[in-house]
């Protein structure tokens, strides 16, 4: 079947509802699921719990509940402050197909928010559990990040501050406007050092569960490698750890504190596939053919870089720009042959990691499989993305995030499965590749998408779309950000992302399509 009918895009901006969730947890220590906090044989005691209930939004519209608990346990002098929390994420993907997704996490650090131990975990019916486990031993932090049967370790040195600290820092402070707390902290979500900073900009009465109440207003920033993500916190003087509500995205996507009973009613039908999308009118019949496009972009100017394929050529005022944006124009006969020999900074796209298992016996059989004896890298990994539009049969909704091998194996998912797999295949059998977040065009519409890049000229990365079968993508491809499937990478590319969620606005100017030398009007122009 033609893959533009039940476009395998509406993933990615998922991710942000539950990087929400980890930066609601004050990004601090937590730790694993036992009845001790991984202290050795000693016992511990409870002596204060308190629990708070949230209602997750987006669009305004409920897709999920939190429940944060805050427990503190002793053992003689010693003293553990312990949160534990449970997400939970139902939401229409489009085409009726139902994604539930529950993410678990048990937190435990010292009095001051130093991490002892960190689990997390996150599941959905009928797909591989993710788990995360970092563990502070000595002066280094041992981080094992587990996808289905594939473990992946590390061990980094132990960072000056913790995000937890830095919070509790903050809410020791008298609050006033213009109160800023920042420093360099770990990131459990990213696991890395991020720069991060808490400042109150004012305080407002704000209407919530029926009253009225005042409230400081804190921008929480946290700084990844690309740019800034701001979180907006409300939270009273007597309970600054349990905000009234944190939104994100000018409020497109929001956590607010309310009842059990609330929280827990999702009788609302938040369809992703219609709130997700970005209408164009008139809608561009054959999009797959479509080599060139004029194209004019507003609502998000922050989100939109250049990029080979993508180029600003005029800014309209007013927020709009225009925009050339074209397919892939490489030729074969200038592609490196395979194994590919690296530059400098482009080993990274050659490693596995937990999503891309690229040292799978499997993936390196299946990969060598289809490429046969071909040496050329362009040939080599557009065979690939043929293999695998073509082999994953179940092409829906149904899957969050599954990792390559599950892929593999089960041959179901969305664009990002099909991305996964690819990016895999390509690594396999010495390709450098990595993933390409942004839109990819579905009938009138622009929806969220990802494809694949693979580095296969001196200098040149070249895409393929292995969700839309296009070995060479179509020109109606705006292109977020590129890097690799990883939980490190996984702010960079979220961050983009939700500048455009609701703010994103497209027209297509003109077209010119394969063999086609003449500019093809779409849109109609405006009266000078």
């Amino acid at each position: 079947m033609h893959f533009r009918k039940k476009h395998p895009a509406i993933a990615l901006p998922l991710v942000a509802v539950f990087l929400l969730a980890a930066l609601f947890q004050g990004s601090a220590a937590a730790g694993e699921k036992v009845k001790q906090p991984a202290t050795g044989k000693k016992q511990w005691k409870e002596v204060n719990s308190k629990s708070y209930w949230y209602s997750m939004r987006m669009m305004r519209q409920k897709i999920g509940w939190a429940r944060i608990t805050e427990k503190e346990i002793k053992s003689g002098d010693e003293v553990r402050k312990v949160t534990e929390d449970v997400f939970f994420m139902k939401l229409n993907r489009g085409g009726g197909e139902i994604l539930e997704d529950t993410k678990t996490s048990r937190a435990v650090s010292d009095p001051d928010g130093r991490l002892i131990t960190y689990h997390t975990e996150s599941s959905s019916p009928g797909q591989e559990s993710t788990i995360t486990r970092i563990i502070r031993k000595g002066e280094k932090l041992i981080i094992i990040n587990t996808v289905g049967a594939t473990c992946k370790a590390k061990e980094v040195d132990v960072p000056e501050k913790f995000s937890g600290e830095l919070f509790r820092e903050f809410m020791a402070k008298e609050y006033k406007v213009g109160l800023k707390v920042s420093g360099k902290v770990f990131n459990t979500g990213s696991q890395r050092v991020i720069d991060e900073s808490y400042e109150i900009i004012a305080r407002e009465d704000v209407e919530w569960m029926g009253r009225t109440v005042e409230a400081w207003v804190v921008n929480m920033t946290e700084k990844s490698g690309l740019e800034d993500m701001t979180i907006t916190v409300y939270v009273t003087d007597d309970e600054k750890e349990a905000p009234l509500k944190m939104t994100i995205a000018g409020g497109m996507i929001a956590v607010i504190r309310t009842s059990e009973q609330d929280a827990k009613d999702l009788s609302g039908d938040f369809d992703a596939g219609i709130e997700f999308s970005v209408k164009v009118s008139p809608p561009v019949r054959d999009p797959e053919s479509v080599r060139a496009a004029k194209v004019v972009l507003s609502g998000a100017p922050d989100a939109i870089y250049e990029f080979a394929n993508q180029k600003k050529t005029k800014d309209l005022g007013g927020g709009r720009t225009e925009w050339l944006f074209t397919s892939p124009d490489f030729s074969v006969d200038n592609a490196l042959q395979i194994p590919v020999a690296a530059a400098e900074g482009i080993e990274k796209f050659l490693k596995p990691t937990v999503y891309i298992q690229s040292d799978s016996g499997k993936i390196k059989e299946k990969a060598k499989e289809i490429i046969g004896d071909e040496k050329n890298a362009l040939h080599a990994l557009r065979k690939i993305s043929q293999w695998v539009y073509f082999n994953i049969g179940e092409k829906n909704f149904s899957v969050g995030f599954a990792s390559a091998a599950e892929t593999l194996k089960s041959r179901t998912g969305d664009c990002t499965e099909h991305s996964v797999l690819t990016i895999a295949l390509a690594r396999a059998v010495g390709i450098p590749a990595r993933g390409a977040d942004g839109f990819g065009f579905s009938g009138d519409a622009f929806i969220y998408h990802m494809w694949v890049e693979g580095y296969v000229g001196k200098d040149t990365w070249v895409a393929v779309d292995p969700a839309l079968g296009q070995p060479v993508p179509d020109a109606l491809h705006i292109k977020l950000y590129h890097g690799d499937v990883s939980p490190e990478a996984s702010l960079d590319s979220t961050v983009r992302i939700l500048k455009t969620l609701g703010r994103m606005k497209v027209e297509i100017l003109e077209i010119k399509r394969e063999g086609m030398t003449e500019w093809k009007k779409t849109a109609p122009q405006k009266k000078k």
